[in-house]
C-alpha cells in the first residue's frame, strides 16, 4: 500500500495547476486514421441496405489544417478544414435482396470546414523546463460535402458519384505537448456526425431519393506553430 501511494504521489507531482495560458494566433496541420461507422441507406424511411467500411489500414484516412486564437482563459477559437475518406468493404441487410450480404466496392468522403472551441485544461505535466503536456477538450459545428463514388455490389455498379452538402458537428479531446514557445505536437481524437444527406436517385435502385447519415471517429497527430 505504501509503495502504491508513493507511486501515485510521484505521478501527481508531475502535474501542476496552470496559471494564465498564453495568448495569440496559431496555425496547424493534422493527419491520421479515420473510422467510418456502418451506415444505412434509406428510401422513404426504409433502411434498405447497410454499408460497411474497411478499417483504416485498408483505406481510411483524414487530414486537414487549422488556424485559431488562444485566450488567457485557456479557450481557443479555431477555424479548421479537413478531408476524410474510407473504402467500402461490404453491403449487408439488403432489403431488396432478402436481407443478404455482398462484397462492396467504392468509397465515401467528407470535405468540410468547422468552427471549433477548445479548452486547454488548467493542468500541466512538466517533462523538462521547456516541454509541457496539456490535455484539452472541446467541439465545433461545420458544413461540408459528403460524396459516395464508384459504388458496386459483387461487381454490379450503381452509378459514378453522388453527393450532398450537409451540416455537421464534432466533439474532440487530446493531449498537446509544447516543445518550445513557438511549436507543439498533439495527439487528437474526434467524433463527428452529419445531418441527413440526400444522394438523390442512384442508378440500379428504385426511383426514390436515397438518404443517409455520416458518422466517423478519427485519431490524428497534429503539428502547430504559435506566433
Amino acid at each position: 500500500m505504501k509503495k502504491r501511494l508513493t507511486l501515485l504521489l510521484a505521478v501527481l507531482s508531475g502535474w501542476s495547476v496552470a496559471q494564465a495560458a498564453e495568448t495569440g494566433p496559431y496555425v496547424g496541420i493534422q493527419g491520421g486514421s479515420n473510422w467510418a461507422a456502418p451506415q444505412y441507406l434509406t428510401q422513404q424511411q426504409l433502411d434498405f441496405v447497410r454499408m460497411n467500411f474497411k478499417n483504416p489500414t485498408s483505406g481510411g484516412y483524414v487530414y486537414g489544417a487549422a488556424a485559431g486564437w488562444r485566450f488567457f482563459s485557456g479557450l481557443c477559437s479555431e477555424l479548421a478544414v479537413n478531408y476524410r475518406k474510407n473504402s467500402l468493404n461490404s453491403f449487408s441487410k439488403r432489403y431488396y435482396e432478402g436481407g443478404s450480404s455482398s462484397r462492396g466496392q467504392g468509397s465515401e468522403a467528407f470535405f468540410g470546414a468547422f468552427a471549433n472551441v477548445w479548452y486547454d485544461m488548467p493542468l500541466r505535466a512538466k517533462i523538462t523546463d521547456s516541454v509541457q503536456v496539456v490535455p484539452y477538450i472541446g467541439g465545433g459545428i461545420g458544413y461540408g460535402r459528403l460524396t459516395i463514388k464508384g459504388l458496386a455490389a459483387n461487381g454490379v455498379p450503381f452509378g459514378q458519384a453522388h453527393n450532398d452538402d450537409v451540416g455537421a458537428w464534432q466533439l474532440g479531446a487530446g493531449i498537446l505537448t509544447r516543445i518550445t514557445d513557438a511549436y507543439s505536437i498533439s495527439l487528437n481524437y474526434r467524433y463527428m456526425r452529419s445531418a441527413a444527406a440526400n444522394y438523390g436517385l442512384i442508378e440500379g435502385l428504385p426511383p426514390q431519393d436515397v438518404i443517409t447519415h455520416y458518422q466517423a471517429q478519427s485519431a490524428m497527430v497534429g503539428f502547430y506553430h504559435y506566433f
